[in-house]
């Protein structure tokens, strides 16, 4: 049976950064939540669930994605004129023996997961923790918002933004050069999502002058037996780079 995660569409927005094996637990994180929840209850993530998708976790690896997962915040754009800086979780507790983690998310980030009636992005859980590239996982989640649209018009600024790749007080600009953001986040996350998920997309690159600043990714929605039996789409065909 299909399972399917929901998300804020604020959250699928937000300007954060993770690991691929931070976005997984992440993602087996939400399976867990539910509205009824106490405030402050401690959410179990079965590291072995993963293991079957991904296969083997050594325990250096998990110790630094849930180092990095204590400290990690949510940059999330309430209107123009606010944004929230929260942080995902409070506590984690780690069982290598069990192969189990012991979450507790933080209160200001939780409705964001929960209780969701309208401006939610849904997308599922197999296909989320299938993609390896964590900006795979990441546009998986942002055309996901928009597969009823079929499109997704966005500038490669805002993109960046939301990866976490753009100029702040701390960093430079990461991948300046198109070429090497396309060949590095756009054809990764086209081939894993051909391969894995059920929308696939092909994009459009549009110059201002001399210089690539905006994308239009067009989005096809699979059919669900042929998503299954991993049929592919050949969607390089259609590139097009103006």
């Amino acid at each position: 049976m299909t399972q399917y995660l929901q998300q804020d569409d604020r959250i699928t927005e937000a300007r954060y950064k993770m690991s691929a094996l931070e976005k997984n637990i992440l993602y087996l994180l939400m399976r867990e939540l539910d509205e009824q929840d106490p405030p402050g209850k401690q959410y179990i993530v079965d590291l072995a669930t993963l293991e079957q998708i991904v296969g083997p976790l050594t325990r250096e690896a998990i110790t630094k994605a849930t180092d990095n997962l204590i400290s990690r915040d949510f940059e999330i754009k309430e209107d123009e004129n606010t944004t929230l800086i929260a942080s995902l979780m409070t506590v984690v507790l780690r069982d290598f023996s069990a192969k189990k983690l012991y979450i507790k998310i933080s209160q200001n980030i939780l409705p964001y997961f929960v209780a969701l009636k309208k401006d939610y992005t849904e997308f599922e859980l197999h296909v989320a923790l299938s993609l390896r590239h964590k900006y795979s996982k990441r546009l998986y989640e942002m055309l996901s918002q928009h597969k009823e649209a079929g499109e997704l018009h966005i500038s490669i600024q805002e993109l960046k933004r939301r990866l976490k790749l753009n100029k702040d007080d701390k960093h430079g600009e990461l991948y300046t050069q198109f070429a090497t953001f396309r060949r590095s986040i756009l054809e990764v996350a086209q081939e894993e999502l051909a391969e894995h998920a059920d929308i696939h997309f092909t994009y459009e690159a549009i110059k201002t002058g001399k210089k690539y600043t905006d994308l239009t990714f067009y989005i096809e929605q699979i059919d669900p037996l042929s998503h299954k039996n991993g049929l592919m789409l050949e969607s390089k065909k259609h590139q097009k780079i103006n």
